[in-house]
């Protein structure tokens, strides 16, 4: 446990209230109890407060006099949270051990303090940065460059010649440099091409659990510094993603994509090939992007859930959009005619 003024000083933040009161957790507005402390960012919440039992409340100055009893105040809560929530809940130390069961080639190069579990194998001539934090059963092919305090969760696997940067985060399953879908036709079958292209990541990336990152054709995929990704992405060959671009769950991007710093990409979203979209764009959650996006803004083309019936009515009427068309020029038409023999 820390005390409310020790949690603030770290934070930054003003305490107004009991600065010896002992905070023991973060929690929701919901089940917070004494001891937790929990975040306001918006008005609309200021109303569970009544019922919330939270010990102190993390707030912005233009909504602290909603709150009543112990509060620090700061310019983003959402943010002091979770710095707060990485002081409360510390990681637990790592072993910096290497497992009797490890396979490490010969002409591995391991930093300081590495820690690899069980099972994992290291691949020839790649080189791992101090601090690097291996699972088990994790697979690092030949050539890999990962760098300092990057952390691979069990059953990550990063193929032969891909690049990690430092302080990177790569959850359970996720798999770096797989060959990208590249084939060529010939006459009724397909002819794979080698896929002679790399992963790189910036620092501070992190990775969702089950995604996969397809190693460039020719080129090299890369992703920016700070970029976030969710669980169950797919990124194909020659995608490139700019510094601090977060992409939610299920979103597909398809080969040689190109997608700007600070953008926001929400879930199940597909983004097809050779496009480009740039600095600033939001991609609303199951929009489709087919063509280059030029500005920034918010964009979204998903249909919300509606009864069947309607929906089935909707549809109907989409499929006869042509004929509706045509009707709508032959009347202008028609009125065009009729004005000009007024």
């Amino acid at each position: 446990m820390i005390t409310l003024s020790e949690l603030a000083s770290i934070l930054g933040c003003t305490v107004v209230g009991d600065g010896a009161l002992q905070v023991r957790g973060g929690a929701s507005l919901v089940s917070a109890g004494p001891g937790d402390i929990v975040f306001i960012t918006s008005e609309k919440y200021l109303g569970l407060l009544g019922e919330c039992s939270a010990g102190a409340v993390l707030v912005s100055p233009e909504h602290a006099s909603g709150v009543v009893g112990n509060k620090l105040i700061c310019d983003n809560p959402h943010v002091a949270f979770a710095r707060a929530l990485e002081v409360l809940y510390p990681r637990s130390a790592p072993l910096k051990t290497i497992h009797e069961s490890a396979v490490i080639a010969e002409t591995a190069s391991l930093g300081e303090a590495v820690t690899v579990g069980p099972n994992s194998c290291v691949g020839e001539f790649t080189m791992v940065g101090d601090d690097v934090w291996i699972g088990a059963n994790v697979t690092i092919g030949d050539n890999v460059r990962i760098g300092a305090g990057t952390r691979l969760e069990p059953g990550v696997v990063v193929l032969d010649g891909c690049h990690l940067g430092r302080n990177c985060i790569i959850h359970a399953g996720a798999v770096i440099g797989a060959d990208g879908f590249g084939y060529a036709r010939n006459g009724k079958s397909w002819v794979k091409v080698p896929q002679i292209g790399v992963v790189r990541l910036g620092d501070e990336v992190e990775i969702g659990a089950n995604t996969t990152i397809d190693r460039g054709a020719l080129d090299d995929t890369i992703i920016g510094n700070r970029v976030k990704i969710d669980n169950q992405v797919q990124i194909a060959h020659n995608v490139t993603i700019g510094e601090d671009t977060m992409i939610a769950g299920c979103v597909g991007i398809a080969g040689s994509a190109t997608i700007g710093a600070n953008c926001a990409i929400g879930g199940q979203a597909g983004i097809l090939g050779h496009l480009s979209v740039v600095d600033g764009v939001t991609i609303g959650a199951c929009s489709l992007v087919s063509k280059s996006i030029t500005k920034p803004g918010m964009y979204s083309s998903s249909i919300r859930v509606q009864e069947l019936a309607k929906w089935q009515k909707t549809l109907a009427n989409l499929n006869r959009l042509d004929q509706f068309a045509g009707k709508i020029t032959a009347l202008e038409q028609r009125m065009n005619t009729l004005e000009g023999e007024a």
